[in-house]
């Protein structure tokens, strides 16, 4: 490995961002998601449907979110058997980061559960 995968990544996140921007979401926090699932994000924010100013809030639903977290779990568990495996320490920083994120989907599962959106008329 050369060292220009994480340039890469690090320039995804960047577009990814810009892109987020036009679609009226946040910068910053589609630049952070797309750190850790990249390409990915890049599709999330090209499928989803722009966000129209002053429009009410809309809430993920929990179970997509939690179709996420178990996504990235299975990546986890996948990273971190080929890291036994093949002694690949950088497979170990993979596992980490889909744990992270694996985290992070479920408390977002179980906040969009706790504190749903009040209806709007």
């Amino acid at each position: 490995m050369d060292g220009t995968t994480g340039w890469g990544w690090l320039a995804l996140a960047l577009v990814n961002a810009g892109l987020a921007e036009q679609k009226n979401r946040s910068r910053w926090n589609w630049f952070v998601i797309s750190l850790l699932i990249g390409p990915l994000a890049t599709a999330m924010i090209v499928i989803w449907p722009r966000v129209e100013p002053g429009s009410a809030p809309t809430q993920v639903s929990s179970a997509l979110l939690v179709a996420c977290s178990s996504v990235l779990a299975l990546g986890a568990i996948v990273s971190a058997a080929f890291a036994i495996f093949t002694g690949e320490w950088m497979l170990w920083i993979v596992c980490g980061a889909t744990a992270l994120g694996t985290g992070a989907f479920a408390v977002a599962a179980s906040r969009a559960r706790s504190n749903p959106l009040p209806p709007t008329a």
